[in-house]
C-alpha cells in the first residue's frame, strides 16, 4: 500500500508497508502485518465510470455481506474506494469523517 485513508484519516506513513494485498482470480485478501484483515471474491463492471468493483466477503464478522466500491487502474498502480459492508457504493475516491469509506492505492510488488 502507498496511501491509505478510513473515514478521513490517513493510515501513517510507517505502517503503510505493513499492508498486502494478494489477488488470485476473482480471489483477494489484504494483510496487515500478515493477519488477514479482508478476505473477498470480486467481480467488476469496466463499462461503468468510474469502474464498479463489488466484494462478497468470505471470512471474519461481515462473512456473507456485500460490499460496493470503484476502482481504476494505471500502469502498476490499483486505486480503489470502498463503502462499508451493506452501504451504497461511492461515487468518488474520497473519504471524511463518519462515511465509514476505506480509499487506497496499492502498487504492483517487483
Amino acid at each position: 500500500m502507498v496511501r491509505g485513508e478510513n473515514a478521513g484519516q490517513l493510515v501513517p506513513e510507517p505502517l503503510l508497508k505493513s499492508w498486502k494485498r494478494v489477488v488470485k482470480g476473482n480471489e483477494t485478501a489484504v494483510y496487515f502485518g500478515g493477519q488477514a484483515m479482508l478476505k473477498a471474491t470480486f467481480s467488476v463492471d469496466i463499462s461503468k465510470k468510474p469502474k464498479t468493483i463489488d466484494y462478497t466477503l468470505t471470512d471474519g464478522p461481515n462473512k456473507g455481506k456485500k460490499q460496493y466500491g470503484i476502482y481504476e487502474i494505471e500502469g502498476d498502480t490499483f486505486r480503489s474506494c470502498f463503502a462499508a459492508p451493506g452501504k451504497d457504493r461511492p461515487s468518488d475516491f474520497t473519504t471524511k469523517a463518519g462515511d465509514e469509506r476505506t480509499a487506497s492505492v496499492w502498487k504492483k510488488a517487483k
